[in-house]
């Protein structure tokens, strides 16, 4: 998509930019003010040329899977916290409105984590969801691997390990320099005796929209004639990095609209559209596009 922009930038050229890609929080639509950004990271270590037998071996030589353990505790502490605190670096203040509007977020959508399953947040005291899942930095690992993994036992002691990580970045940072301060980090922390590879992907940086601008103003009485209901002010935890790319190459901030409800299971099995809400999104349209 950027290369279509960049060749054809004049053709493109507009006052607005409207996105819609998203959920709204119960029945009231929403705006949203912010994106993180973020990077994927693979790392890959290996302690030996190859798996050795645990009962000639285990015990005295390096075990691929601890070690990748031990550099992943070393790494996220029990509460999803990262720690070493170059990570945190120009994270940008939350100033006590934007707390209070996370706090009302995450009173509505309360229900959300509890339905899919999960007994336990990993909140620090005065947090809440959604601070703590659009506005702050986070490390999660999305895959591990290591040893056998077929059906039954291989009783070897596995030489190689790989995990992926998701980094996301939030508004002041700079994501290539908090990739640097992670493989920095990496280097001090493995031990010697480990030779390891790092691939990073998917480089982009987080998002702040100016949701006091005239078009964000008529979008929020737009939705709430539309919906009846007050439009509220959200922060979006994922990414979408045209947004920035629209910002870099057009020169212009995007308006971020969700239409989806918000038990849509988005990307996930049996993602749904309420019908209803499909025909609230059409009025929406036909009035936003006409200017009624």
């Amino acid at each position: 998509m950027a290369s279509l922009l960049e060749r054809y930038k004049s053709e493109c050229a507009t006052d607005y930019v409207i996105i819609s890609d998203g959920q709204i929080i119960g029945n009231n639509p929403v705006i949203e003010s912010t994106l993180r950004g973020g990077f994927n990271v693979r790392i890959t270590l290996q302690t030996a040329k190859q798996d050795m037998h645990s009962g000639t071996f285990g015990g005295a030589i390096p075990n691929a899977a601890s070690v990748m353990a031990d550099f992943l505790g070393g790494l996220i502490d029990a509460g999803n916290n990262i720690k070493y605190s170059q990570f945190y670096k120009d994270v940008d203040e939350v100033d006590v409105a934007t707390m209070k509007s996370t706090a009302v977020l995450s009173s509505l959508t309360v229900n959300k984590t509890e339905s899919l399953g999960v007994r336990h947040l990993t909140l620090r005291s005065g947090e809440n969801f959604y601070y703590r899942t659009c506005l702050r930095p986070t490390i999660q690992i999305t895959s591990l691997n290591s040893g056998y993994v077929g059906s039954g036992f291989l009783n070897s002691v596995p030489s190689t390990a790989e995990v992926r990580l998701n980094i996301r970045t939030v508004s002041s940072q700079k994501s290539a320099e908090v990739y640097r301060s992670l493989v920095e980090f990496i280097r001090k922390i493995m031990p010697s005796f480990v030779d390891y590879e790092i691939e990073v992907s998917g480089m982009h940086e987080p998002i702040k929209l100016d949701i006091n601008s005239p078009m964000h103003v008529l979008v929020g009485e737009y939705l709430e004639k539309s919906y009846g209901e007050e439009a509220l002010i959200s922060f979006v935890g994922g990414a979408i990095p045209f947004v920035g790319e629209v910002k870099r190459i057009l020169g212009k901030d995007s308006v971020l609209v969700p239409f989806a409800n918000s038990d849509c299971n988005m990307h996930g099995p049996e993602e749904n559209f309420s019908i209803d809400l499909v025909y609230k999104a059409l009025t929406f349209s036909d009035m936003l596009l006409a200017k009624r």
